[in-house]
């Protein structure tokens, strides 16, 4: 485990001192009633949200659950579900062009086990993009169509940068578990990802820019990956795509059978592997491409 304060924590300012909840705009948290109104009303406030401990809070995932900056999401214990939908493209919390929000505390349902189509990889649990000092903490996330948590830009939207993911559990999801891609300054620790795959590539950790774009400073430290596709997946090679100063240390890998490589990295500039425990299964890929 990574105790290392600097890397667990981004430098948040001051939240504001608003303090609401979804049931103070109607949320039922009944685990029938569609509360996406209720919690975004909350949300559009800003400050910190507390959730009701224990609460099922069904949310339509289409429309997104958009995030203002300086805002703290409590969570509290309470789980947050997408109800069930055919879209190739959802986010239950959508944080754009943002700054300074924490979402802490609880649970993200997807909806893999009901989803109505077939296509599409892109059902996140938590979409941070184009923004910036971003700390998500102690969330469970599952069954998400893509994504557990995809962090990245596009042209037209704020850089991406100084995004913290620590101390969450991530299961269960069809693409990946954390997918990194246009964006620097990210800090991953202490995180367990498990049971990822359905559609290509279901990797635990994922970080590749795409053509064009840049990924760098990526600090991977301390997470827990099992009965992933692929656990550790860095790759640069995209056209145009630039990946520099990665570092990878004190993870462990666990494979299953089906496993098709612990690690796969290619086209990194300036790549630290370090530490690290890869328990290979006979039958599996064991270590991929590295260079």
């Amino acid at each position: 485990r990574v105790d290392a304060l600097d890397l667990a924590m981004p430098p948040l300012e001051k939240i504001s001192d608003v303090i609401t909840t979804p049931e103070n705009y109607g949320a039922q948290g009944d685990g029938v009633t569609d509360d996406t109104a209720a919690i975004q009303a909350a949300l559009d406030n800003g400050g910190t949200i507390i959730f009701k401990e224990g609460a099922t809070y069904m949310v339509d995932a289409e429309t997104n659950l958009w995030v203002e900056s300086d805002s703290v999401i409590d969570l509290n214990g309470a789980t947050v579900k997408a109800i069930t939908n055919g879209n190739d493209y959802y986010n239950v919390f959508m944080i754009e062009d943002k700054h300074n929000v924490v979402i802490r505390n609880g649970k993200i349902v997807g909806d893999k086990d009901t989803h109505t189509s077939a296509t599409g990889e892109w059902g996140y649990g938590v979409y941070v993009h184009g923004s910036n000092t971003i700390l998500l903490d102690n969330l469970d996330i599952s069954k998400c169509w893509g994504d557990g948590i995809a962090i990245t830009t596009h042209t037209g939207h704020n850089e991406c940068y100084d995004v913290h993911v620590r101390d969450c559990s991530i299961s269960e999801c069809r693409r990946q578990g954390i997918s990194v891609m246009w964006c620097r300054d990210i800090f991953l620790t202490n995180n367990l990802i498990e049971d990822i795959g359905g559609t290509a590539p279901g990797a635990g950790i994922d970080v590749e820019p795409n053509p064009a774009q840049t990924t760098q400073n990526v600090f991977i430290i301390g997470n827990m990956l099992k009965n992933t596709v692929h656990g550790l997946c860095f790759s640069g090679e995209a056209a145009g795509s630039t990946l520099k100063n990665v570092i990878a240390s004190d993870n462990m890998v666990q494979a299953a059978s089906s496993i098709t490589s612990q690690l796969l990295a290619k086209t990194i500039d300036n790549f630290t592997l370090a530490n690290n425990v890869f328990n290979i299964a006979a039958s599996s890929g064991g270590i991929g491409q590295i260079g």
